[in-house]
């Protein structure tokens, strides 16, 4: 992503006191205060870095890689609305679905939240893993827009 020249910035996820999630942190990071005088990092998991309004926001769907540690139902619904308060655009990642849990449909529960709140997004779906296709580069980019020209112009500059 920073070859492509974009900005990257990571948030909280990980509670290494108790192996857990941060959920405050991640909250506290998805909110629009900047933390001015801090440069963009590559690999900082307590950065502390709040995302600016608009930014896109990489989440994993299930089965977190590297931690394996995942929102509950409750978390994902403050997620969402922080997400639609800052403006953000979701990306979400779904290289293990069906290996969280054992059920493909739960583990898109926090995918098919987010279309239930009307959001539009982006769903990558890694096939490597699922279909067994080790060392191929499979996948699939799924675009979940409201209207076509809105939700390209909306963040087409974003993803520049």
């Amino acid at each position: 992503m920073q070859a492509a020249g974009l900005g990257v910035k990571e948030y909280r996820y990980l509670d290494t006191k108790t192996l857990g999630l941060d959920f405050n942190g991640l909250i506290e990071d998805l909110k629009v205060l900047w933390r001015l005088g801090r440069p963009p990092v590559a690999r900082s998991p307590a950065s502390g870095q709040n995302a600016p309004p608009r930014s896109v926001i990489l989440l994993h769907v299930c089965a977190h890689n590297p931690t394996g540690v995942d929102p509950s139902p409750e978390q994902w619904h403050k997620i969402a609305e922080v997400m639609r308060e800052q403006n953000h655009f979701p990306l979400f990642d779904s290289a293990y679905q069906g290996y969280a849990s054992g059920d493909l449909d739960r583990d898109a529960y926090s995918v098919r939240l987010f279309v239930e709140k009307g959001f539009e997004l982006f769903a990558t779906q890694s096939y490597a893993k699922n279909l067994g296709l080790y060392g191929e580069r499979i996948g699939a980019l799924n675009v979940r827009r409201t209207t076509f020209s809105r939700a390209l112009s909306s963040h087409t500059s974003t993803l520049r």
